[in-house]
């Protein structure tokens, strides 16, 4: 029963998604991403910009050669990353999807105008910010230091700039082992 629960979010999700998705270039960050997927990856013609986000590209590449259109791409990949914050919020959380409080959180996450945006944006940033929550969940409650680590250098390349936030739960891992 609560598997069915979970395979309900991730169709809301991912199909949310697809229907609000954008099917047109809507800034220049947004723009030397589709032309890494559509054209090139070429970072001397800044598609995309430096550091490049090769996984991410990678990622998307494969969506895209699979459908043919960058929205859907983009779309899919933005509902894959809304339910892995949704799902790993609430197991980092302890609650159930079921419960009320569990269905307000997911709620909560699901309809964020911000995540929203970002979901259907030609942009890495909600899928970093998914993987922020995957790291969070492995090194500090699951406390798998391999699959924490291999999604450490994930994050590298699909989001450089959200390091930064791993650096909190790495502090306390390597400090405050407990023995």
């Amino acid at each position: 029963m609560k598997n069915q629960y979970t395979l309900i979010l991730f169709l809301c999700c991912i199909f949310s998604r697809l229907y609000t998705g954008i099917y047109y270039i809507e800034d220049i960050d947004s723009l030397r991403f589709a032309l890494s997927i559509n054209d090139q990856f070429d970072l001397s013609r800044f598609q995309p910009h430096f550091p490049g986000y090769p996984i991410f590209c990678f990622l998307a590449k494969i969506f895209y050669l699979l459908t043919g259109s960058l929205g859907i791409s983009f779309s899919l990949i933005g509902g894959i990353s809304i339910f892995i914050i949704i799902h790993y919020s609430l197991k980092i959380l302890d609650i159930q999807l079921i419960s009320s409080f569990g269905i307000f959180i997911a709620s909560i996450l699901f309809f964020n105008p911000m995540f929203w945006i970002m979901s259907n944006r030609y942009m890495p940033d909600l899928l970093g910010l998914s993987l922020f929550v995957l790291i969070f969940y492995f090194l500090l409650i699951k406390n798998n230091k391999v699959i924490g680590g291999l999604l450490i250098g994930f994050l590298l390349g699909i989001r450089l700039s959200f390091f930064p936030l791993i650096l909190i739960p790495l502090y306390k891992k390597i400090f405050f082992k407990k023995n």
